[in-house]
């Protein structure tokens, strides 16, 4: 049987989620959208390694497209530089921000739009980042990004 202290404090710490989730401190809010619109001009300057820059340097980082999940941060960095070998396939790059939700102090969620533009094809969809506060700032621990028929 639960006791009431401990249902009290599982009460108080969902309440707690809650409220991160739905009142994001502005200035983590403000730092990992820098780090979006930096990472949309390093891409559009055909610059992948400093697109990485906003991706956590962990063999737990985890991109998931339409192919399935893609572990670690090399990993990912090789997926990148395989399906994007040149400019030309990179194309231009254009974030939308769609909301921002706030799970605790060092996890943040972001939901976004993304639209592609190239000589091969343009391409647009929807994104989902979930980032966490480390010792190097925020980084992009998860993102689940698909391409979509809608736009």
């Amino acid at each position: 049987m639960i006791k009431k202290q401990h249902l009290l404090f599982l009460l108080w710490g969902i309440l707690s989620l809650t409220a991160y989730a739905q009142k994001p401190n502005p200035a983590a809010v403000k730092a990992v959208t820098a780090i979006l619109y930096e990472q949309q001009a390093a891409w559009n300057a055909g610059d992948i390694s400093s697109f990485m820059e906003g991706y956590w340097q962990s063999d737990r980082l985890v991109f998931m497209g339409s192919q399935g999940p893609t572990f670690g941060y090399e990993n990912v960095k090789q997926r990148y530089e395989k399906n994007y070998a040149t400019k030309a396939l990179m194309g231009r790059l254009q974030f939308t921000v769609i909301d921002v939700q706030q799970h605790s102090p060092i996890v943040v969620q972001m939901l976004g739009k993304f639209e592609l533009e190239r000589s091969g094809g343009n391409a647009s969809g929807y994104f989902s980042l979930l980032w966490r506060k480390t010792d190097e700032g925020w980084k992009i621990v998860s993102d689940h990004t698909s391409a979509s028929n809608q736009n």
